[in-house]
């Protein structure tokens, strides 16, 4: 079957569904159903907002809280990305009796504010159960540590705060018996502090690659530091937009830390991607 450059449209014959056998290779772009204004809804599972496109954006004016969205039953292989400009976290709910990796039937996802999702089905309806593989995982604030989310941003800060200091000794006793002065009090303890910054990935020319690895030089950094790193959302490169830098299914992972000099960050993604991406990096 060949199609010229005008609109092709393929209607099938018996079904909703179309089975392509072998390679398809499209010169251009390839257009999927797009929603630019999703507006969640409810707090249920049963009240949320039905999905009906493959590229779903709620938009930056939504702010009502707990509100969700919920995925359509759909066959293997099918990919929804969902992208929350709002102010903000969305829920986003599987099918009916439907899971996500490593959750419970029916539980959703919390999205936050300026994080974006893929999400695959491995098919199934409610009576044979899909289970949806989720990338852009939410971050989770430990201890002392407080995590703001708003369109673009995500900060992450210390809540810890050092302890006072000690009390001073007693003045010694005078002369008719009574106490001497209390000594003066310490000075406060400090409180915690984390070093971030920023570097890029590069894929390469096209094609491109899977999996590649960047160093980064800090200096100053200790051999049983806590150190990960996210993509940005907020500065484009020479190669990829914002957007794109949103939705590329990309997982980081830092580690060989050199005491006082360096750690790496290893990023692997399921497609083969090529040219920079920006990346903050935070050590704890």
């Amino acid at each position: 079957m060949d199609f010229d450059n005008s609109t092709d449209t393929i209607t099938p014959d018996l079904s909703t569904t179309l089975n392509l056998n072998g390679s398809v290779k499209v010169t251009g772009t390839l257009s999927q159903s797009t929603n630019a204004s999703v507006t969640p809804a409810g707090t249920t599972q049963g009240t949320a907002t039905a999905i009906t496109a493959a590229f779903n954006l709620i938009p930056t004016s939504f702010t009502t809280a707990n509100a969700g969205v919920i995925l359509p039953e759909v066959v293997a292989g099918t990919k929804f990305e969902v992208i929350n400009l709002g102010t903000v976290a969305v829920n986003i709910y599987p099918s009916l009796n439907c899971w996500f990796d490593g959750g419970s039937a029916n539980a959703p996802v919390s999205l936050l504010s300026g994080q974006a999702c893929t999400v695959i089905s491995t098919g199934g309806t409610s009576g044979s159960p899909s289970v949806f593989i989720t990338s852009g995982k939410t971050l989770v604030a430990g201890t002392n540590v407080t995590i703001t989310a708003s369109p673009g941003t995500l900060t992450v800060a210390s809540s810890g705060s050092g302890g006072g200091g000690p009390t001073g000794p007693a003045g010694p006793t005078g002369p008719s018996g009574t106490n001497g002065v209390t000594g003066p009090t310490g000075p406060a303890g400090g409180g915690g502090s984390i070093t971030k910054g920023t570097t890029t990935i590069n894929f390469g020319p096209p094609p491109g690659t899977n999996v590649v690895k960047t160093t980064v030089l800090t200096g100053t950094i200790a051999s049983t530091a806590l150190v990960y790193a996210v993509i940005m959302y907020t500065a484009a490169t020479t190669n990829h937009n914002i957007y794109e830098h949103m939705i590329a299914p990309i997982r980081l992972t830092c580690g060989n830390i050199v005491y006082n000099s360096s750690f790496d960050i290893t990023a692997v993604t399921d497609l083969r991607l090529s040219g920079t991406f920006n990346v903050n990096w935070f050590i704890l």
